[in-house]
Parts: C-alpha cells; sequence; structure tokens
C-alpha cells in the first residue's frame, strides 16, 4: 500500500496560494495528517470526489430544473487563485452561485488559495463578521 501522506500533502500545497505548507498551524496540520492516514477517511474523500462528479451533478441539475433555491442569507467567499477558471467566461462564483441556486447570495474574494480560513483568516473573519452582523432579510 502506498503512503497516503506525500500525496495530500502534495494537493495541499498545490491548492495553497503560496504552494506551501507553511499557511497552516502546526496543530491544524497535524490534525489534516492525521485524518488523511485513516482507511475510512480515506474511502470517504475519494467517494466524496466520486459524488461530485456524478451524483451531486446530476441532483444539481434536477434541482436547478424544478426551480429549487436556497431562500437564506447565503455567503460566497471564494479564492482569487482556486477553481476561479471553472466559472464561464468573465461570471465570479459570486455570479454562479446568483445566477443558479442563491440569487440573493453576497460575498467577497480574498486572495488565497483553496484554504481560505487558514491562509487569510483575517479577510475570512472580516467576511463572516459582516454577514453574520446584517440584521435578516437586508
Amino acid at each position: 500500500m502506498r503512503d497516503p501522506l506525500p500525496y495530500f500533502e502534495g494537493l495541499m500545497r498545490k491548492w495553497s496560494g503560496s504552494g506551501s505548507l507553511g499557511v497552516f498551524d502546526p496543530r491544524a496540520l497535524e490534525s489534516y495528517r492525521r485524518s488523511c492516514n485513516e482507511p475510512t477517511r480515506i474511502h470517504a474523500f475519494c467517494e466524496d470526489y466520486r459524488a461530485g462528479a456524478t451524483l451531486d451533478v446530476a441532483q444539481d441539475e434536477a434541482d436547478l430544473a424544478a426551480g429549487k433555491r436556497i431562500s437564506c442569507p447565503t455567503l460566497v467567499v471564494w479564492s482569487e487563485f482556486y477553481l476561479t477558471r471553472s466559472a464561464p467566461a468573465g461570471e465570479t462564483p459570486l455570479d454562479v452561485w446568483r445566477r443558479t441556486f442563491a440569487p440573493k447570495a453576497t460575498g467577497t474574494r480574498v486572495a488565497s488559495g483553496h484554504f481560505v480560513a487558514e491562509e487569510v483568516p483575517d479577510a475570512t473573519f472580516a467576511a463572516l463578521h459582516a454577514f453574520l452582523a446584517e440584521p435578516a432579510g437586508s
């Protein structure tokens, strides 16, 4: 059996804005390392990706066709460096959410990779604080 740790750490480096593991608190990194090396979690990780490419897509398409939308306040925080190319040309992730499932979503882009909370905790906190401080329905 291959060691999953080098694979997982490689993904974490690739997905971080800096390309390193230095953005992670050592305690968080240790937790990630323990989790990615446990067989049932490896299985769950793989199943999540399988569902994302198959079942989730089918269910999202069915929900969109049925007109289902998220009606509660919705915050979208996205990275300027991760998965931004998957949106149609000229659209931000916020545009996509508004066009599809959350027409009243609010949000912000932050300067990070995939790990928004770890890489830019102050910007993440500011976005969450502003969102949670808004009165319901505004």
